[in-house]
Order: C-alpha cells, then sequence, then structure tokens
C-alpha cells in the first residue's frame, strides 16, 4: 500500500485534517501543520469535561452551555464568536458527547479514521482500526488520560444502568426451565 507525504506526517505528529478539533487552532509550520491550544475555546472544553467529571449528562452539560451562550463549535470554527447571535444552531448531547470520547484532548493524535482516493474513485468510508495512525503526546493536552479514563468509565456505567439499556444475549448457555 502506497503511504503519501500526508500520511508520513501524520505519523510524525502533525494535523493533515482541515477543521481542528474544538479547544485547538492550527499553527502551520513549514513541515506541517501542528494543533495548539486556542486561548479561546480550551476554557470551554476544560468546563465542558470538568462538568463531565462533576456527574454531568451530556444533556445538562449542552443545556448549561446553551444558558451561558456560548456558539458550537461549528459555528466558533466558521464566525470565530464565542458566544450565540440569534438564529446561531445551539447545543446538543450529541455533540457534547463526541468531544467527551476524542483522545485528542489528551494529547493523543488520532489520524486516518476515514480514507477516500477520489483519484482511484474511492468514496470517503471508515478506515480499519489497524489504519488508525496514532501519536502520543503530539499535541498539548487539556484532560489527563486518567480523567478521560474516568469520564468513559462513567459514561459506560451510565449506559449499563439506563432504563432502555440491555445485556448482550449469550447464545452458547442453555436456557434455564
Amino acid at each position: 500500500k502506497i503511504k503519501t507525504s500526508k500520511h508520513n506526517r501524520a505519523k510524525k505528529g502533525y494535523f493533515i485534517g482541515s477543521v481542528p478539533p474544538y479547544g485547538y487552532k492550527v499553527e502551520k509550520l513549514k513541515e506541517g501543520q501542528k494543533l495548539v491550544i486556542d486561548e479561546s475555546t480550551s476554557p470551554i472544553v476544560r468546563l465542558m469535561f470538568d462538568l463531565a467529571l462533576e456527574g454531568y449528562s451530556q444533556y445538562e452539560i449542552a443545556k448549561k452551555f446553551n444558558e451561558i451562550g456560548y456558539t458550537t463549535a461549528k459555528t466558533y470554527y466558521h464566525t470565530g464568536r464565542i458566544y450565540r447571535e440569534d438564529g446561531d444552531p445551539e447545543w446538543h448531547k450529541g455533540s457534547i458527547s463526541k468531544m467527551l470520547v476524542k483522545p485528542v484532548y489528551t494529547g493523543k493524535l488520532v489520524q486516518g479514521v476515514k480514507q477516500q482516493n477520489l483519484a482511484k474513485g474511492k468514496k470517503q468510508a471508515w478506515a480499519d482500526e489497524s489504519e488508525h495512525i496514532i501519536v502520543e503526546n503530539a499535541v498539548p493536552a487539556i484532560i489527563t488520560t486518567e480523567e478521560h479514563e474516568n469520564i468513559i468509565s462513567e459514561r459506560k456505567k451510565r449506559k449499563d444502568l439506563h432504563y432502555f439499556s440491555c445485556k448482550p444475549h449469550d447464545f452458547d448457555r442453555e436456557p434455564e426451565n
């Protein structure tokens, strides 16, 4: 399989994406793009993780961000505004949920998750996990690995205890009479 210079940059911890994760901004260097802390939004990201660590649900965090009036990550990227204006989209639990599980906030850069080759007519698709390019300590961390693991573990507990959760069926076990 051919590895491009883009892959080589990714392996060296350079950011090969187009939109930086919320809380970071791109610093263009001769060798490639590096992610650096965005002083405007990283405190908001830190607040999101602190609330999650205190036991707030994704829904409650989204509600709090909407009450404070923060713009969503996408709106911030397009406008550079920290606070919402009339007509701007609001935070949803789904966006909070996606951010809470991203390893980038611990300093770990995971790239090559989606792949495409338009020259060969290959549309964008999820890459096999074995093909992901993972670089530890590639970016400044906003949270610790321990905090990230606590959040993941708490989310799993909450999901397992949820009213609609169900245990995977064990088809090998004999039914009880």
